[in-house]
């Protein structure tokens, strides 16, 4: 008996995070972005290593970091080859 309950549990529990999963999924690749910078080097100041990635900005803020390929948006920079020094511009 209480295997079943708990069967029943594991199962609705699963049903929703499924759930959860796709609705996300569907957020993320229905928004529409002002501009989206691709083929950059993420460096989230962590001390992890540099990863591939895309940055989707909306309104003036960044909103989404990640494989954005598929996002519309108004415009597209691509950055690949790029090098930027934190310091430049700096007087």
């Amino acid at each position: 008996m209480e295997s079943s309950k708990l069967k029943k549990k594991s199962l609705i529990i699963g049903i929703f995070l499924f759930t959860l999963v796709q609705l996300s999924r569907a957020q993320a690749s229905s928004s529409s972005f002002d501009l989206v910078i691709i083929n950059g080097h993420i460096i989230d100041g962590t001390g992890s290593p540099w990863y591939s990635g895309d940055i989707g900005i909306r309104g003036g803020r960044i909103v989404a970091i990640g494989k954005l390929s598929d996002a519309q948006r108004a415009r597209t920079i691509d950055v690949h080859g790029w090098q930027h020094d934190r310091d430049y511009g700096r007087g």
